[in-house]
């Protein structure tokens, strides 16, 4: 599994612009557009925000096979994923750094 993450959601669809049909349907097979991830706060017993969460940094799009449009936006295996695909490996792309990500 491939992990990337964009400046912003208009630069993932620039990049992927040629996996798009003429109805914007992705067409690219095995791609999971997570977008904005969001990471912490606090709620009370009725869900009620105390603390907001805070947005982590980019739009984050997970793929299993690298593509050179995307080559430049791959990131470091986070060493705690948001999202997987079931039962695929995500220790393939470059780990020279880590980004830290929980569900929430």
């Amino acid at each position: 599994m491939i992990f990337l993450r964009f400046p912003d959601e208009q630069t993932f669809l620039e990049a992927a612009a040629a996996y798009f049909d003429e109805e914007g349907n992705i067409t690219l097979p095995n791609i999971d557009i997570i977008g904005l991830i969001y990471e912490g706060g606090e709620y009370d017993d009725e869900g009620n925000v105390i603390t907001p969460p805070t947005p982590v940094e980019g739009y984050h799009v997970n793929v299993l096979e690298q593509l050179t449009e995307f080559e430049k936006f791959t990131i470091a295996v986070p060493s705690h994923p948001h999202r997987v695909f079931l039962g695929v490996p995500y220790t393939t792309a470059p780990t020279t750094e880590t980004t830290e990500t929980t569900e929430v």
